[in-house]
C-alpha cells in the first residue's frame, strides 16, 4: 500500500487551525443546544471546547421578560464568566455595590417571585449570593462577575446536589441527584449539626485552625462559611444524604461581606 506524502509545515498548521476553528463552533453550538429563545427563560447545558458549559443568561431578555435572558451561552468550564481565566486591562475597576446589588436582585427575581438576597460575599473572582423565596426558604446560589456584571448559577453543589429544580427546566436534578452528581435523593441522613461536624472534621486537615461558621440549608445540601477567629476564609458544602464535602474553590480570596 502506497504511503501518503507528509504535508509541508505550513499546510499542517493550516489544517490544525481549521480543525480548532471547527471544534470551537461545534462546542459553542452544543453549549447553546438546550437554551431557550431570548427572554424565554431557557436553560442551556452542553460540552464546550473548554469544558462543560452551563449557561443561564440571567437578566432582562430582548423578549421583554425579566429573569433568564439568553439560555445556554456561557460556561463553567475553563473559560467561565465569573473571573476565572479572565484578562483585564490594568485600569479595570470592579462594579460598585449598588450596581452589583441591582444585578443580583434582577437575577433573583427571575428565579422565584418575591425573591430576596442573603449572605452577599465579595471574593476576588466573583460576588456570591444566596437566593431565598418569598417564604424565606433557600432556593439556590448565584455568582456575579465583579467586572462585567454577568450573573450565573453557582457551579458545584448548587448545580449537582440541589434537589429543587429552580433553573428553568424540570428534571435537571432531583431524584437521581442531578447532572452526574453523587445524588441527594431520599431522606437526608445529616441534619445541620451533623453536617457541621463533618465540615469541621474535614477542615482540620484542609485548613488547620479553621472551623465552620454561618450556614444555610439548601434542598439536598448545606453550605457553610468557614474561617479562623471569626474571620471568613472561604466556603464549602455538605451533601445532606451522602455527607460528602465540596469546597467552593472557584471564589478566590474572600474580601468582605456586602451586607
Amino acid at each position: 500500500m502506497r504511503g501518503v506524502a507528509p504535508r509541508s509545515g505550513r499546510g499542517g498548521w493550516l489544517v490544525l487551525l481549521a480543525l480548532l476553528a471547527g471544534m470551537t463552533v461545534v462546542g459553542f453550538a452544543l453549549a447553546q443546544g438546550m437554551g431557550g429563545a431570548p427572554g424565554s427563560g431557557g436553560y442551556g447545558y452542553g460540552p464546550g471546547m473548554m469544558g462543560n458549559g452551563y449557561g443561564h443568561g440571567f437578566g432582562d431578555g430582548p423578549g421583554g421578560m425579566p429573569g433568564y435572558g439568553r439560555g445556554g451561552m456561557g460556561g463553567y468550564g475553563m473559560m467561565a464568566g465569573t473571573g476565572m481565566m479572565q484578562v483585564l486591562p490594568s485600569d479595570a475597576a470592579p462594579l460598585d455595590d449598588a450596581t452589583v446589588r441591582a444585578a443580583l436582585q434582577r437575577a433573583a427575581d427571575g428565579v422565584t417571585p418575591g425573591a430576596t438576597l442573603h449572605d452577599i460575599m465579595v471574593f476576588t473572582n466573583n460576588v456570591y449570593a444566596q437566593v431565598l423565596d418569598a417564604q424565606g426558604n433557600a432556593v439556590g446560589e448565584i455568582l456575579l462577575d465583579r467586572y462585567s456584571g454577568a450573573v450565573s448559577p453557582e457551579p458545584g453543589p448548587n448545580m449537582m446536589w440541589n434537589t429543587r429544580s429552580w433553573m428553568g427546566g424540570p428534571g435537571m436534578r432531583g431524584g437521581s441527584g442531578g447532572m452526574g452528581g453523587s445524588g441527594s435523593a431520599g431522606t437526608p441522613r445529616y441534619d445541620e449539626a451533623a453536617a457541621r461536624a463533618r465540615a469541621d472534621a474535614f477542615l482540620a486537615g484542609y485548613l488547620p485552625g479553621a472551623t465552620a461558621m454561618g450556614s444555610q440549608t439548601f434542598p439536598g445540601y448545606y453550605t457553610f462559611d468557614y474561617g479562623m477567629d471569626g474571620a471568613a476564609k472561604g466556603m464549602l458544602s455538605v451533601n445532606a444524604t451522602t455527607g460528602q464535602i465540596w469546597p467552593h474553590t472557584w471564589h478566590g480570596v474572600f474580601i468582605r461581606e456586602m451586607e
